[in-house]
């Protein structure tokens, strides 16, 4: 995907707590298609520890999801993996924590295999299409 555009004013501070979210995030969140999902249930993996979670949604960019059995700070570096419905393909990609708080956390995807995104997209606007 294009880089954000640049930014041209000061952002305000209340923009950069660390426990929300930056400017940068703000405007990255916004240049992918966002697909919703339910009952998708995925796993996830950090340097030392493993948990599950539902996932909300997810981009080429990114994901959110709920209820993860662990909380995960800000800038952790995670693996995610699931299967896509209907289907015996097992989606993974890595990321790094960009939000989150006990009840739901957003990830930026920091490398994603070619083959993934391919059926990732495939899959979700299929999806989309048939509701």
């Amino acid at each position: 995907p294009p880089p954000p555009p640049p930014l041209t004013d000061t952002a305000t501070t209340e923009l950069y707590t660390g426990d929300t979210s930056s400017a940068a995030s703000d405007v990255y969140k916004r240049q992918a298609l966002r697909f919703p999902c339910s009952n998708i249930l995925l796993s996830y993996k950090t340097a030392y520890d493993e948990g599950q979670a539902r996932l909300v949604n997810i981009s080429t960019d990114g994901c959110a999801f709920e209820q993860p059995s662990l909380a995960l700070p800000l800038q952790e570096r995670i693996l995610i993996s699931f299967t896509l419905p209907g289907e015996d393909y097992v989606f993974e990609a890595r990321g790094t924590v960009v939000r989150g708080d006990a009840m739901s956390t957003a990830i930026r995807f920091t490398l994603v295999e070619q083959e993934d995104q391919v059926k990732m997209r495939k899959h979700f606007s299929k999806m989309m299409r048939t509701k």
